[in-house]
């Protein structure tokens, strides 16, 4: 937990001398009493920034199995419970993800992105959902908090590599339990979240 604590200080940190504002919404509708999946859009290295220090409990992050083997970083971050995945190859996948459900279902709650990178297009459209990773939450039988980011690549990406202070909006969701979703509804529970993130993204354009 210390180690937790002192990562969320040090991206308070960078957030605040890189000069981001955010905006949170619905932090209520995080469940305190149990490990859950956040499920966000994905704009920005600056996504976790802004997101993590908002986490309740230990949290991890599903991450490219690329950045997992930056030195140092990639190491520290295995220390916060964050998983490399390789989609690329499916046994090693699959093997994230039991190690993910076995996570969660010991209260640790873990972040992913299902778009799979970052999405670069000029409006807030996202990308296409890999929904095999929602199945961390069906296999462990934990709730979803679907997360709107709103933003964020206005503090990198626009003019890389420069960083500039910015206005980011993040959106807790109400959570969707998916131990009472029907077959129907998991079958449609990717598209279902993709629909209200991008809903909320867009809406929360006026908030900026």
């Amino acid at each position: 937990m210390r180690r937790l604590a002192s990562v969320q200080r040090a991206l308070k940190i960078l957030k605040f001398f890189s000069g981001t504002k955010t905006t949170v919404i619905g932090k209520e509708n995080i469940p305190t009493d149990d490990s859950v999946l956040y499920v966000a859009n994905h704009r920005s290295f600056f996504d976790i920034v802004v997101a993590y220090p908002e986490c309740v409990g230990p949290t991890g992050f599903i991450a490219k199995q690329s950045i997992m083997k930056w030195p140092l970083l990639g190491k520290r971050m295995e220390q916060v419970y964050c998983l490399a995945l390789d989609r690329e190859n499916n046994r090693e996948a699959l093997k994230t993800i039991l190690k993910g459900v076995d996570y969660m279902k010991n209260g640790i709650s873990l972040f992913i992105f299902p778009e799979g990178t970052r999405s670069k297009a000029d409006n807030d459209i996202m990308g296409a959902f890999h929904e095999g990773s929602l199945k961390l939450a069906e296999k462990s039988k934990k709730k979803i908090v679907p997360v709107a980011i709103t933003n964020s690549d206005a503090v990198l990406e626009q003019h890389f590599p420069k960083i500039r202070a910015a206005h980011v909006c993040i959106e807790y969701l109400p959570p969707i339990d998916t131990a009472e979703l029907s077959r129907e509804e998991k079958k449609e529970l990717g598209s279902n979240l993709h629909s209200m993130i991008q809903e909320a993204v867009i809406k929360n354009r006026a908030l900026i």
